[in-house]
């Protein structure tokens, strides 16, 4: 059964979470080892029954225990977590069988009952077993953990959003400045801050780089409107401009 019912979990926790396959398996679990101690061995059909029922919980409660496993993890950890879940899987089924097989032996040798009496004590500890998945999923897990994972895309598509943007912006300014063409540079100015002309070829302007003016008795002597600002420019620059030297200045 575990070749049927595994795919389904798995499809049912990728979409609904761990959930619903978690309470499928511990009912179908519980349910099938509470036939076995009722009338399943009075009929080969009732048994047949009981088993495929033991069967779909187990290959039910796989993939959404993986699942947990793995999720609860760090990032960093998540090797550990592949490890810890299929050693703790051996773990269990060696268990189950020491302790199955314990119950059965005691069952027939010492009470000296036969073998549809000695197994009945097995079967109500996986009845246990079931009924504990069933526990766990309700106190463990979340009713509609997809919503979780709907909230976190989202806001990871708001947080790398203004990335985006800032991209797209540095991206069409880098293209803006690609129509520049510097004309010269002032080689006499200090620490590197050297005025600059720069021709733009798309408008056919000049774009002038230089000192901002920040001396509040001159910038009262104008009328400076909010969009534009002031700026110093050495008179010894204006050899850059075409019109001024006929077109014959220096790149500098």
């Amino acid at each position: 059964m575990n070749i049927v019912t595994s795919p389904l979990s798995g499809r049912l926790t990728a979409t609904r979470g761990p959930r619903l396959p978690l309470l499928f398996a511990g009912a179908t679990t519980a349910g099938g080892a509470l036939l076995a101690v009722g009338a399943a061995f009075t009929t080969d059909a009732l048994l047949f029954t009981a088993y495929v029922l033991i069967g779909m919980g187990v290959g039910m409660a796989n993939t959404p225990v993986t699942n947990a496993a793995m999720s609860g993890m760090p990032k960093e950890q998540a090797g550990v977590a592949a490890a810890i879940v299929p050693t703790s899987r051996q773990f269990g089924q060696a268990l189950g069988v020491a302790v199955l097989g314990a119950v059965l032996t005691t069952g027939l040798h010492g009470g000296g009952t036969g073998y549809t009496q000695a197994v009945r004590p097995g079967y109500w500890i996986v009845t246990a077993c079931g009924v504990a998945i069933l526990a766990l999923a309700v106190a463990t897990t979340r009713r509609r953990p997809q919503r979780v994972e709907v909230r976190a895309s989202r806001w990871h598509a708001r947080a790398i959003r203004p990335q985006a943007r800032s991209c797209r912006s540095s991206l069409e300014a880098q293209e803006d400045t690609m129509t520049l063409h510097r004309l010269g540079k002032d080689p006499e100015s200090p620490n590197n801050g050297s005025p600059t002309v720069y021709l733009d070829d798309e408008s056919g302007n000049y774009i002038l780089q230089g000192w901002r003016v920040t001396d509040a008795e001159r910038l009262a002597q104008m009328a400076i409107p909010d969009h534009e600002t002031v700026i110093e420019f050495p008179k010894r620059m204006m050899r850059f401009f075409p019109e001024v030297n006929g077109g014959d200045g220096d790149d500098v």
